[in-house]
């Protein structure tokens, strides 16, 4: 992976993806996905959102940049939606030490939600988490 200031973003969302694919249990989208989803086998979906990043008082010496990214697990039972929320953030917080090899440190959960919408005859249960981080960039001035 090439590490610039030109792709923070697609960097940070590539580290996110890559740990969360590996949960073997959702199909991975970066937005809800254009398909026939109306039945109950089309679940669980997660949706990972791009990376929301602070270029506020980035300069040509500064090394890292903060953010957030949520994703956002889709299931049909609640009961479910709750496991998989909780297998994905057991999962990120134990992969801290791999993120912190890609650059990505201080990762913490910020918030979750939960909400319930229909779609077709189907209620679907979303939980949306949200991570906070700082992305190191310059791989040369990570102290590891």
């Amino acid at each position: 992976m090439t590490i610039s200031k030109s792709t923070i973003i697609e960097n940070i969302y590539k580290i996110f993806y890559d740990d969360l694919a590996s949960l073997t249990s959702f199909s991975i989208y970066p937005a809800f996905p254009y398909k026939d989803i109306s039945s109950k086998s089309s679940y669980p979906i997660m949706v990972l959102g791009s990376p929301d990043v602070n270029w506020e008082n980035l300069t040509i010496k500064r090394k890292k940049v903060s953010g957030t990214i949520d994703f956002e697990i889709n299931t049909t039972d609640a009961k479910t939606c709750d496991e998989y929320t909780s297998d994905a953030i057991n999962h990120i917080e134990t992969q801290a030490r791999n993120l912190r090899t890609e650059g990505l440190i201080k990762v913490e959960l910020d918030d979750t939600d939960k909400s319930t919408d229909q779609k077709g005859e189907l209620n679907i249960h979303t939980k949306t988490v949200i991570w906070s981080f700082e992305f190191v960039f310059d791989k040369s001035s990570m102290p590891w």
